[in-house]
């Protein structure tokens, strides 16, 4: 299915004379790239994502969820129409019509797609290296993440994802002081790890500037959650790290002492800890916990963007000029494949149309009156940056 939207996206192009190439990781899944202007120059990378989480069920659903269908109010409806269709749509459309007018950029303009940032492995492999190659270069990169017209997001928070491993001794269940129960030592480990949720490391003073504003964004995101009492608490995710227990397994009959349990669990740190850091702590909590062994999984860390770069400020005049209202720059709670990018020198905003609190829910939809105002914003910034 991939391969087939990729080739739909370099077909569509080449329609307009733009030819494109195709890097790939994994059968079946292409990264899509083309550039605009002069290759020598570093412009600015126009990237999306191609794939869409699946959609649950759809009994839930008021309509089908791939119908793509545009409902009487404006709304082009379905899953991944705001993560990110509708991000992805705005960028081609204004990459497309750059290469139609034959647009004379000094600048490169590079369109990247990879096709499963929501399983983002051997693909975020691939685009490190494209990056490292310097096939994938350019002074800024936008992002059509959703954040509407009013927001632009600036910073991630990171990633840590560990397994933890207990070990125990057997014995039969009718006697469990005989034996030493891996579940209980897991159970311990967690309650420690889940204490790093109370650290309150310093934030970088760029930071702390785009803090009031991303604290309005949490507020009106826990009121359409129906949460709005859990305000504070999740205002404390902009400073600390946080802790997911996702998976928990152990135990062989209910009637034995179990001898092995595991758990994943993901850690997003908080902006100022770097993996490192947060895998030394991890170590010091779990430092009393016996029978415990850590594995890391996969990681990245915290990164972020001056809002005063000057492809920033470009982008930010055009969306103003265009849509009203201004891009307030603020903090992402989560990560995103920013990362892949921003610690590689390559500045990264995410801004696109679509609101976040319908990303990876029910009755997901964007409006199409924002669709056309990001692809004006697009390429007028194309425009003014890269000629």
């Amino acid at each position: 299915m991939m391969s087939e939207i990729t080739n739909f996206m370099k077909e569509w192009l080449s329609d307009a004379g733009i030819q494109s190439r195709v890097h790939s990781a994994e059968k079946g899944k292409e990264h899509l790239l083309s550039n605009l202007g002069k290759k020598t120059e570093p412009g600015l990378i126009f990237y999306g994502h191609a794939d869409v989480v699946p959609a649950g069920d759809r009994k839930r659903w008021s309509f089908p969820p791939f119908s793509g269908k545009l409902s009487a109010d404006g709304k082009v409806l379905g899953r991944g129409a705001a993560d990110m269709k509708g991000g992805l749509a705005a960028l081609l459309l204004a990459f497309k019509v750059l290469g139609q007018l034959d647009v004379k950029l000094q600048k490169n303009l590079q369109l990247v797609t990879v096709p499963d940032e929501e399983n983002f492995d051997p693909e975020r492999k691939l685009l490190y290296k494209l990056i490292d190659k310097k096939i994938v270069s350019g002074e800024g990169c936008i992002m059509g993440e959703p954040t509407g017209p009013n927001a632009m997001g600036i910073g991630d928070r990171g990633d840590l994802w560990i397994r933890l491993k207990a070990t125990g001794r057997p014995a039969h269940g009718s006697s469990p002081v005989l034996g030493d129960s891996a579940i209980l030592r897991l159970n311990e480990a967690l309650a420690a790890l889940a204490t790093i949720w109370n650290d309150e490391p310093l934030l970088p003073a760029e930071l702390e500037e785009a803090l009031p504003f991303s604290g309005e964004l949490l507020k009106q995101y826990v009121t359409l959650l129906g949460v709005p009492e859990r305000l504070e608490e999740a205002k404390k995710l902009l400073r600390r790290t946080s802790v997911n227990v996702g998976t928990i397994r152990g135990g062989t009959m209910i009637n034995m002492v179990p001898d092995a349990a595991e758990a994943d669990i993901a850690l997003c740190l908080a902006p100022s800890v770097t993996a490192d850091k947060a895998m030394e702590r991890t170590k010091e909590l779990l430092s009393k916990c016996a029978g415990i062994e850590i594995e890391r999984i996969l990681y990245s860390d915290p990164n972020f963007t001056s809002p005063k770069l000057p492809f920033v400020s470009v982008l930010r005049k055009a969306s103003r000029s265009i849509m009203g209202g201004d891009a307030q720059p603020f903090l992402s709670t989560g990560t995103s494949d920013a990362h892949a990018f921003r610690p590689r020198g390559i500045p990264t905003v995410f801004f696109g149309p679509g609101n976040m609190t319908l990303v990876h829910g029910y009755d997901e939809y964007v409006d199409s009156k924002e669709l056309t105002g990001f692809a004006k914003a697009y390429f007028k910034t194309a425009v003014e940056y890269c000629l």
